[in-house]
């Protein structure tokens, strides 16, 4: 009986000594690890970093991290300043991973749009659509400033719409005029109606013809003034779409904005369209807009035009 007391303590003791070994080799002390020994951690023990030592982190350690091990550390525990630590490199391999492990292991959802903040410009323009709406909508104003042109087009209409109208009033003519097609036909009429002076004159040619309908009648009329002749001319505005705009929209037309609507645009005004024309208005149109007029359309004006 004695014996095999003896021989259960024996036992005990070497596979706690063991188990206390195997610890010893897996713990990492990380003040200890030479820049150049980083990259040499296996990623098991990168996975099982405890945030007192992530803690410890130097900016020249962080950045030694290969795109494999960083994409599997911890990096929810990092400081605000580790964070500023990170390459564009690093950056864009946690947002992948983030992209493909959501489902599984994601990372705090705070992180990563702390990381998507302070390092916005750094975001590959392939990742740019990994952005989620949430993390578009919690850009500052500044973040937004920073984007590309080429980051900017990057993005999926739905993206564009998650764009915040105070976020959209901002962006720059340069980025304005980044906006694909597609970007174009998701805005919303709050980013129709947030569009500054400076946005619309940096619309081309083809956006504006893409805008729909829709979108034009939702302009403000300061807006509509502020649209040269051309511009006018190239909206994509069906003479059987005009009544749609409303009368309001065609009392804010500048004169010279009057003389670019083609005969046919001229000649679907409804009736309250046009007494809408004041006299400068009926004074700017062209001998061809005058001759589309209907009979009914002459009987309805109600301005001085001198002859």
């Amino acid at each position: 009986m004695k014996k095999t007391a003896l021989v259960l303590c024996v036992m005990f003791f070497f596979s706690f000594s063991y188990m206390a070994f195997a610890c010893k080799e897996t713990f990492i002390n990380i003040e200890e690890i030479a820049v150049e020994g980083i990259s040499e951690i296996p990623l098991s023990m990168i996975q099982s970093l405890a945030p007192k030592e992530i803690h410890k982190l130097t900016k020249e350690q962080v950045q030694a991290f290969t795109l494999e091990q960083i994409s599997v550390l911890p990096v929810q525990h990092f400081l605000m300043v580790q964070v500023l630590f990170l390459t564009p490199f690093q950056v864009n391999a946690i947002i992948a991973a983030n992209k493909a492990l959501q489902d599984s292991h994601p990372f705090p959802f705070s992180f990563v749009s702390v990381l998507i903040r302070v390092h916005i410009q750094n975001v590959s323009v392939p990742n740019m659509a990994l952005i989620s709406p949430r993390q578009i909508n919690l850009l500052a104003i500044a973040d937004i400033k920073k984007i590309s042109s080429e980051q900017l087009a990057a993005f999926t209409p739905e993206q564009i719409q998650a764009i915040l109208p105070q976020q959209f009033a901002h962006l720059t003519p340069q980025q304005i005029r980044s906006l694909t097609l597609r970007h174009i036909q998701a805005l919303t009429v709050e980013h129709i109606r947030v569009l500054t002076p400076e946005q619309l004159a940096s619309l081309t040619l083809a956006q504006l013809a893409g805008l729909s309908v829709e979108q034009v009648r939702s302009m403000l009329p300061l807006q509509i003034k502020v649209l040269t002749p051309h511009q006018i001319s190239t909206l994509s505005i069906a003479p059987d779409q005009v009544p749609d705009l409303g009368p309001w929209w065609i009392k804010a037309l500048r004169p010279p904005q009057v003389r670019a609507l083609t005969p046919e645009q001229i000649q679907a005004f409804t009736i309250i369209q046009v007494k809408a024309l004041d006299g400068k208005q009926f004074s700017a149109l062209r001998p061809e807009q005058l001759a589309a007029f209907t009979p009914d359309q002459f009987e309805a004006l109600k301005v001085d035009v001198a002859y």
